[in-house]
């Protein structure tokens, strides 16, 4: 029987499982596709327009920072290799644009890395019902299922080939030969067409795994070969591409760099991501985690399940904290492996209670869990969007309290409380999942945002067909005037001025539409703006400023 089953039989119950959890990913995602776009989405949204209509990412984007600079109204949407946005291009050239059109994408990507994690569990275990229980976990998980809806690389193209790598490296554990190499090389490089940070973790963990395996400085060759085979296998497409359409080579190059300089200064002071990361999954891969490393010191060759499990770890540890918009969708790309490495190493524990003790223990923790994510509801979530500047004490607090189990299993094995977490981690999602797919506002950037279509609409009442403005480019986006600068722009230009003199970038600036939920930004645009301009009308997160006099004074 094949990692699917056999097309001509009958399904297996495994296979139904995983196709059950796939039924309820739709279920929630399906009727948020057309949520109106908030924040960086919007950036995606120009992009992927721009290509359907001409065939290059050259988008109006509100005079956005382009490395530094703020003077160009039309930018490459090039921070990442254009992979993404091409196939945003494709979606809306293909079915016409909006919001369901552009999210699908996201959704379809989502789907099919699921079904490359059942055949990833598979391969380590050997077996399909552990298969099925990662992708249950990982399908159903709240992250999963926002970042699939998010207009973003990670939660879509990314995910399905940085798991194909990562499914390439595994074959390589086992048995190290030329055309594993070659494959795995491919698949890297395939992953690095997607995104240029992600999948760099590749290499080194694989070269580790290897090290471990017994092959000494083979373990570093072979992990060298796969990186020098996947840069030039990306290097040489993307510059012909790039050199075909006049496009900046260097472009995703830069702005990669500019970012890592940019993470590695905020240390680890970001936003607290653990409750988007759901503490029940983290302390299971804490337990999974430790429960390997335990194995380590002692000689033992390493397996394909230690470099998911290790992977993992590195994934998450790097992007513990960061977040973009309060939404923690970077580390949507270690849930998958969390979820693998959750059933490889903690699913036999299941597997051997007494199947009337098994259904207890997991039933009693899902209606536990389900009782927690109803008493909590946004809670957590809109707590995440009103942190900055904190440590993610919860995510890393669980992931130690998982650990600390792996230790103490040593002197009492726990299987009832992996039992018991899975079922806690089961409720908590399907709970948290059920809430967000009614929600009538932002679930992901910026948790509970509402009111920027409102705002647009308002915004068509007070502005001329001609005339320039500042606001949020959310608001922007759905205003018949697309003659816009970008709030952050304006935040960044006003910085260092001591007032606003009525002008920006070279033009008369009469109408301010800003977000304003954060005290702080709206303190700091009054400041600047000073007593000549006045709210005018609000709608939902975001106020519209007018000044009286026109022109300035």
């Amino acid at each position: 029987m094949g990692a699917f089953g056999r097309l001509t039989g009958r399904p297996t119950p495994s296979l139904l499982a995983a196709a059950l959890g796939a039924a309820f990913f739709l279920f929630c995602a399906l009727p948020r596709l057309s949520q109106p776009l908030v924040y960086d989405e919007v950036n995606f949204a120009l992009a992927g327009e721009a290509v359907a209509a001409t065939g290059r990412p050259l988008a109006r984007a509100g005079f956005m920072e382009d490395r530094g600079s703020f003077d160009r109204e039309f930018q490459y949407a090039l921070w990442h290799p254009p992979l993404y946005v091409y196939t945003l291009g494709l979606a809306f050239r293909l079915f016409g644009v909006g919001e369901a059109q552009a999210r699908l994408v996201g959704v379809a990507g989502t789907l099919a890395a699921g079904g490359l994690l059942f055949v990833l569990t598979r391969r380590l275990t050997g077996k399909s019902w552990p298969a099925a229980g990662a992708v249950g976990l990982f399908l159903t998980h709240p992250l999963t299922v926002q970042s699939s809806l998010l207009l973003d690389i990670d939660g879509s193209v990314l995910l399905p080939l940085f798991l194909g790598a990562v499914l390439a490296a595994t074959g390589l554990v086992g048995r190290v030969s030329p055309g594993g190499v070659v494959r795995t090389g491919l698949a890297f490089g395939l992953a690095l067409l997607a995104k240029l940070t992600t999948p760099l973790a590749i290499p080194p963990v694989l070269g580790l795994a290897l090290l471990a395996r017994g092959y000494g400085i083979g373990a570093w060759a072979a992990a060298g070969v796969v990186s020098l085979l996947g840069v030039g296998f990306f290097a040489g497409l993307w510059g012909l591409f790039s050199q075909a359409l006049s496009l900046p080579f260097t472009m995703p190059l830069e702005v990669t760099a500019a970012e890592a300089r940019l993470a590695l200064g905020a240390g680890l002071s970001g936003v607290e991501t653990g409750w988007w990361l759901s503490p029940p999954l983290l302390i299971l891969f804490g337990w999974a985690f430790g429960r390997r490393a335990r194995t380590w010191p002692g000689g033992n060759k390493a397996e394909a399940a230690d470099l998911v499990t290790l992977l993992g770890a590195v994934v998450l540890g790097v992007y513990l904290a960061r977040t973009a918009g309060y939404f923690p969708k970077y580390q949507v790309a270690a849930v998958p492996l969390m979820a693998a490495a959750v059933a490889t190493g903690l699913g036999r524990d299941i597997a051997g209670l007494r199947p009337q003790r098994r259904a207890l223990t997991v039933a009693a923790g899902a209606v536990g869990g389900l009782a927690a994510a109803l008493a909590a509801g946004d809670g957590p979530f809109l707590q995440t969007a009103r942190s900055h500047g904190g440590l993610p004490l919860v995510a890393a607090g669980s992931i130690a309290a998982g650990a600390g189990l792996a230790l103490t299993e040593k002197l009492r094995p726990m299987p009832w409380a992996v039992a018991g977490l899975v079922g806690v981690l089961a409720g908590w999602s399907v709970a948290t999942d059920l809430m967000q797919r009614s929600a009538p506002y932002s679930t992901a950037y910026f948790y509970g945002a509402r009111g920027n279509v409102q705002a647009a609409r308002l915004l068509d009442g007070l502005v001329g067909p001609d005339e320039y403005y500042v606001a949020a480019k959310e608001v922007a986006y759905y205003a018949a005037n697309r003659n816009y600068i970008d709030m952050h722009t304006a935040y960044a230009l006003l910085r260092d001025r001591p007032a606003f003199d009525g002008h920006l970038l070279g033009r008369q600036v009469r109408v301010w539409v800003l977000f304003v939920r954060d005290p702080a930004v709206r303190a700091f645009f009054e400041s600047k703006l000073g007593p000549a301009y006045r709210p005018r009308v609000s709608a939902g997160d975001y106020l519209i400023y007018v000044r009286g006099e026109w022109p300035p004074g």
